[in-house]
């Protein structure tokens, strides 16, 4: 895709591939394998300031800033791979999903309007984030029969790691002023401007940990009647660094989650 906008200066474009591949060895054996690329590039536009709480009074196509140096990125690598293999009356399946994710924008931002509205003041920074998932799920279905009744039984579990950088950059303007005043009529601008951390700028690291297993039973009573019930626990750990401080957060949680419910089913192709 590549598209324009009524905002001048702004425009994307943004692509994706996602080949997806099934093998079956057997009959009793299913691996599905994919990846997805995805790449997102756009020109960053904060729009127009306000004055005197509303909308400033210019062009609705007024770009704030230096559109050259103003932009959007965003690249995605997602690989999964899913086996399913049966067991007699048994199905078990595993899911894993690895994800790579770096994002970015650095703008341009239009601040307070001088009261004589000829002049606005302009700021810049950037943000970067980088995040990594690596996440697998398994998953054992079957029927088993207690007398009359009949059990659809899940059990399972989930395990994950996520792993995420930020670090955010102030742009100084002929790397000095963190701000600068523009023409009110003429905001754009290609003045040089360097980008560093400042004192108070995110520079962060965090990692995060998922740990969760669940049973469930679904019982059909009748053709007409099911009762499903189930408990799920979940464990979730999160470790903060901020690299600017030096200072140390962390926290888990744990979480006992039941649920229970009851299907109708006036027909078989209705409930």
């Amino acid at each position: 895709e590549k598209s324009g906008t009524f905002r001048d200066f702004v425009d994307l474009e943004r692509y994706g591939i996602n080949p997806t591949a099934t093998f079956a060895p057997s009959r009793k054996t299913k691996i599905v394998t994919s990846f997805e690329y995805f790449r997102d590039n756009r020109v960053a536009d904060r729009g127009i300031p306000s004055y005197q709480g509303r909308p400033a009074d210019v062009p609705i196509e007024t770009f704030y800033g230096n559109p050259d140096d103003s932009h959007v990125r965003a690249s995605v690598r997602l690989g999964s791979a899913t086996l399913e293999q049966q067991l007699g009356r048994w199905t078990l399946r595993n899911h894993t999903m690895i994800g790579d994710y770096d994002r970015g924008y650095q703008n341009y931002v239009a601040g307070a309007v001088t009261p004589d509205k000829s002049q606005d003041s302009i700021s810049a920074y950037n943000n970067a984030t980088q995040r990594t998932n690596v996440f697998n799920q398994s998953d054992l279905t079957g029927s088993i029969h207690t007398g009359w009744l009949e059990h659809r039984m899940l059990a399972g579990m989930e395990l994950g790691p996520q792993s995420t950088s930020n670090l955010r950059n102030t742009g100084y303007f002929n790397n000095t002023a963190t701000s600068v005043l523009v023409p009110y009529a003429d905001p754009t601008i290609h003045l040089p401007v360097t980008f560093r951390p400042s004192a108070t700028d995110a520079d962060n690291q965090v990692g995060a940990n998922v740990a969760a297993t669940y049973l469930q039973d679904q019982i059909k009573i009748t053709r007409f009647l099911q009762v499903v019930s189930g408990v799920r626990f979940d464990r979730f750990a999160l470790d903060f660094l901020n690299r600017r401080t030096g200072d140390r957060l962390a926290r888990t949680d744990n979480l006992i989650s039941p649920r229970v419910g009851v299907v109708l089913k006036p027909t078989d192709r209705k409930s």
